[in-house]
């Protein structure tokens, strides 16, 4: 508990810089910009920035100089608060403000900017038309309770501690969710790495289906999958997004169970992927950032999706994909109807997806453990500064 030996306004002890850069006043030489993109929520911590040339700049910039803070007021509830260790400039979606070193630590406070209390205190406002927003003279009026120097760069150094090492931990799961995808790539590698099989080109193991596009003058409003449905282990639901189609070609382009998708139109490294639909939402269309394969008599469904995988998995369509590295890459049927993949009798198709979806439903159990800790992790930020704050719950 922080002992409260004064109550001041916010204003009694941050005053705006109010020093803007604009581009009619042909400011010149290099500087770096610091966005509200570049500010992670809830804690602080500057992400990255971007080395600019003011003579370049097409609007309006505010100056923050090391020691201020620089606070987003557009959408306040995502805590981007930022104590600055450098000079440069950030927009005009952020306010910049010089701290009372003789009143206030600069730390302590910007913390206090990121709890739960000091949203409690500052209304918000959210008219129409606009996003919501904590105004100057809101904020000026937010109560705090000041405890002595001394006091606030306690606390401060403590909530920074505790926060330093929450972010490790976090980082330490997340790698640890990123070894699990890895996983996944690398086990459809022990089944289909140097399997000794006659390989035929995919157009005779599967049939194209019709595809069919989206459009926004489209008369039905429809449950749609998109390349987020694809991935190495299996079709993901989160990934169908409601769009718009024609009725007229919803029949052709409904989805059947047993059908196996691929992405179509991804970057370089996404462009391949692909799934089998498992009947799970029961209703789902496919556009034509896909492609649809139905498996001919003796390839199993699940078998000729997991083989797909493999062949994107190697960085197959990395190169041959048409259009440059740097943007989106595009699959043709012709292409993919070329690579050529093994087909061992169904029998032994069959063994190997009972193998592999085993394995993988491990590793999904094992992903999905370590993004609820994740989770888990992220709302300690809150909860901290709750408790540094007193914050009502």
């Amino acid at each position: 508990m922080i002992p409260a030996t004064t109550c001041v306004h916010m204003g009694d002890v941050i005053t705006p810089r109010n020093d803007i850069i604009h581009p009619r006043d042909n400011p010149t030489g290099p500087d770096v910009f610091v966005g509200l993109e570049h500010i992670e929520s809830g804690t602080g911590r500057r992400l990255g920035s971007e080395n600019v040339e003011k003579s370049e700049l097409t609007g309006r910039k505010a100056r923050f100089r090391a020691g201020d803070i620089v606070y987003g007021y557009l959408r306040p509830y995502l805590n981007k608060v930022w104590l600055a260790d450098f000079d440069g400039l950030s927009s005009v979606d952020q306010y910049v403000y010089v701290v009372d070193q003789r009143q206030a630590d600069a730390e302590y406070i910007a913390w206090f900017m990121r709890s739960p209390l000091f949203l409690s205190r500052a209304p918000v406002d959210s008219g129409p038309g606009q996003l919501p927003r904590i105004r100057l003279g809101e904020i000026s009026r937010v109560e705090l309770d000041l405890p002595p120097i001394p006091e606030q760069k306690r606390v401060a150094a403590a909530l920074r501690e505790q926060l330093d090492a929450a972010a490790r931990t976090r980082a330490a799961a997340e790698a640890q969710a990123n070894a699990g995808a890895r996983l996944a790539v690398a086990t459809h590698w022990t089944e289909f790495a140097g399997m000794q099989i006659h390989k035929l080109p995919l157009a005779e193991h599967a049939i194209f289906l019709p595809a069919r596009s989206t459009t926004t003058t489209g008369d039905a409003l429809v449950p749609v999958a998109t390349s987020g449905c694809l991935s190495p282990s299996a079709f993901n639901p989160s990934g169908v997004v409601m769009n718009r189609m024609w009725s007229s070609d919803l029949e052709a382009a409904r989805l059947r169970r047993g059908e196996v998708l691929v992405a179509r139109s991804n970057t370089a490294d996404l462009v391949g992927q692909s799934a089998m639909y498992d009947g799970r939402p029961e209703e789902v269309y496919a556009a034509d950032l896909t492609i649809r394969l139905w498996p001919r008599p003796g390839v199993d469904a699940r078998y000729l999706a997991h083989s797909l995988t493999f062949v994107w998995s190697t960085g197959y369509w990395r190169e041959r994909a048409a259009g440059a590295s740097w943007t989106m890459k595009k699959l043709s049927r012709r292409l993919l109807g070329q690579v050529a993949i093994p087909v061992p009798s169904l029998e032994e198709q069959r063994l190997i997806v009972r193998r592999l979806d085993d394995r993988l439903r491990r590793i999904a159990s094992m992903n999905r453990s370590v993004t609820e800790q994740a989770a888990e992790i992220g709302r300690l930020p809150a909860a901290l500064l709750r408790c540094a704050f007193l914050a009502p719950s």
